[in-house]
């Protein structure tokens, strides 16, 4: 049995089954906490030492605690349910965490929630291994030692891999990449590395999920961003644009791209690069699309379009777009 004699035990327990047990239609009584201290911790208090407890907690502090004829019930928590669902959905939905870390992750969220949550509202977690999860059990271990390197501004050295037929990793070079390291993001649905390679003068992506055998350079030192040009010294407030712009994470300077399109996509458009591009109305049927994106990215998505989007400018996107679509077609 645990030693009640230290108040902050029988506190601790009577928090622990509230989170637990109760929500706006799960109360519990007092003779119900003492019965559930016993079975769930071994632990005995008298009726009026929980009535203590819970008003210590109530009072002194401030846990959303209410009290009526059914019993004591915990009334807000620090996330919402509909919160938490959203944060579980987005587990599920990242195809970088791998299917174990997914299940321990949504298991914590859910002991978060309220016993509604629990019992009803993750019944769509059973389809987990429908979802599409990255198998690398490094993934977690790499966002650590890739944070701590950019954090102490020192050099990266990984194996990068290419993801073979049987979905298993494969070094896609002769020797591991050196890189500097200056932020990772998410897009796409994956979690990238942004950094520089070696001595050259710009910025590449990599899958962090492709990335095994990292390791942090202790003694060698990362250049900064503000030596790569076209960028600014702090990455961060320059992240959320740097994004926007390399949406597909096709690395590349970014370009003023110029491209005509029914207006029916204009959605589809807006999803992919959110507020800062301009789409003007030609005609009832059909619009202009401004942005900013590296040629690659840009490329991809015009092809994805088809006949759909015709590139305006810049000239080598335009011609770039024409030698792949009459690949295609060669090959029908």
């Amino acid at each position: 049995m645990l030693d009640t004699s230290d108040k902050k035990t029988g506190i601790l327990c009577i928090l622990k089954l509230l989170e637990q047990y109760t929500d706006t239609e799960r109360h519990l009584k007092n003779e119900d906490i003492e019965k559930l201290l016993l079975q769930d911790y071994n632990v005995k208090l008298t009726r009026n030492a929980i009535s203590r407890h819970l008003g210590l907690l109530r009072d002194e502090f401030h846990y959303d605690i209410a009290h009526d004829n059914s019993g004591w019930y915990l009334n807000s928590r620090t996330f919402e349910d509909s919160e938490l669902r959203a944060l579980v959905d987005g587990v599920l939905s990242s195809k970088y965490i791998p299917q174990t870390n997914a299940k321990k992750l949504i298991d914590r969220l859910a002991e978060m929630g309220t016993p509604a949550l629990r019992t009803k509202k993750l019944t769509h977690v059973i389809t987990l291994p429908d979802w599409i999860h990255q198998r690398n059990k490094d993934f977690f271990l790499n966002l650590e030692l890739i944070e701590e390197a950019i954090r102490k501004r020192l050099q990266l050295s990984f194996t990068y891999n290419d993801v073979q037929a049987d979905g298993s990793l494969n070094p896609k070079f002769s020797r591991n990449l050196i890189v500097h390291p200056f932020a990772m993001i998410c897009a796409a649905g994956q979690y990238y590395l942004v950094c520089s390679v070696g001595t050259k003068n710009e910025l590449r992506h990599f899958r962090i999920d492709k990335i095994t055998n990292l390791t942090i350079r202790e003694e060698h030192k990362a250049i900064s961003l503000g030596m790569i040009k076209g960028y600014t010294n702090n990455v961060q407030l320059s992240m959320g644009r740097y994004v926007n712009e390399h949406n597909l994470m096709f690395g590349g300077a970014s370009e003023n791209i110029v491209l005509k399109m029914p207006l029916k996509h204009a959605g589809n458009v807006l999803d992919t690069f959110g507020s800062k591009v301009q789409m003007q109305a030609l005609n009832a049927t059909t619009m202009e699309v401004k942005f900013k994106a590296s040629l690659e990215g840009a490329k991809i998505f015009a092809l994805q379009y088809g006949s759909d989007c015709e590139v305006m400018e810049p000239q080598a996107l335009r011609d770039q777009v024409k030698a792949e679509l009459e690949k295609a077609l060669r090959k029908y």
